[in-house]
Parts: C-alpha cells; structure tokens; sequence
C-alpha cells in the first residue's frame, strides 16, 4: 500500500503543471451582462434594505411607546403627574 501512494504521488507530480492565471480580458470594460448583474445585485439589496429598515425603527417605536407606558403608569401609581 505504501509503494503505491508513493509511486502515484510520483506520477501525479510528473504529470501536473502549473496552472497560470489567463490575462485574456484586459481591455478595462465589463461586458453588459456584468454590468446587468451587478444592477440585479444593487436592485436585491435596495429593495430589502427598505422593509429591514422599516421593521427595524417599528420596533425601536413600539420598544421606547412601551417605556413610556411604563413610565405615565408609575406616575399614576404614586400620585404624581396631574
């Protein structure tokens, strides 16, 4: 078993090349489906950063409402705030 890992790590080593980086494409511009990808991409995180964010200061509205609840009950409670 061992002599056969050892000869076919020998073969894989013989056999493989380096693998180089094509520089094809380096003209500076995109073509228009990279162009049309990343405006899908832009259009995705728009449209659910709007009801992210609409969620998000309902909640911190029905958090700091609660507070101020709590608040204007203690104040009945002791007499205060008339």
């Amino acid at each position: 078993m061992k002599a056969l890992m050892s000869s076919a790590t020998a073969v894989l080593l013989a056999i493989s090349t380096a693998a180089y980086a094509s520089g094809g494409a380096e003209s500076g511009g995109g073509s228009i489906m990279i162009w049309l990808f990343f405006g899908l991409v832009g259009c995705i995180i728009i449209l659910q950063f709007v009801p992210g964010m609409t969620l998000f200061f309902g909640m911190l509205k029905g958090i700091f409402s609660e507070m101020d609840k709590k608040s204007q009950t203690t104040e009945k409670v002791r007499g205060g705030g008339n």
